[in-house]
């Protein structure tokens, strides 16, 4: 399912910048986890506030972004992996530069690693 949905963010993605003026630079980002997709989920809409992105649920386990008046775009998909795992995929799409949508990308995967790890690190804050 994860090798379809990826593809899909970035193709449709991709389409508009060549069919508009419209383009975007885009980052991805994936990582493995040792929780649960709900919880992954939950964390990663974490992040996204302590990040300061507004964000809405697409149903799932997938959630989207977006800062700065829409000009960022992030997609966070939390999928079931072998041996009770979770692969974490991060998509941002940016109207910045390549390096501004691969900075936002590790913002949030090093934010989603620390709530990982620390499960008071966000109440702290």
């Amino acid at each position: 399912m994860v090798r379809l949905r990826v593809p899909f963010v970035v193709l449709t993605l991709a389409l508009l910048c060549m069919s508009s003026a419209w383009c975007l630079s885009m980052a991805h980002r994936t990582q493995t986890v040792t929780i649960s997709p709900e919880r992954c989920t939950r964390l990663a809409a974490r992040a996204f506030e302590l990040e300061g992105y507004g964000s809405s649920s697409a149903g799932g386990n997938d959630l989207y972004g977006s800062k700065n008046s829409f000009s960022t775009f992030v997609c966070i998909m939390c999928n079931l992996a072998p041996r009770g795992l979770t692969q974490v995929n991060i998509v941002v799409a940016t109207e910045g530069t390549p390096e501004a949508a691969g900075d936002a990308a590790e913002r949030l995967q090093h934010r989603i690693e620390q709530l990982v790890r620390d499960r008071d690190y966000d109440r702290r804050r």
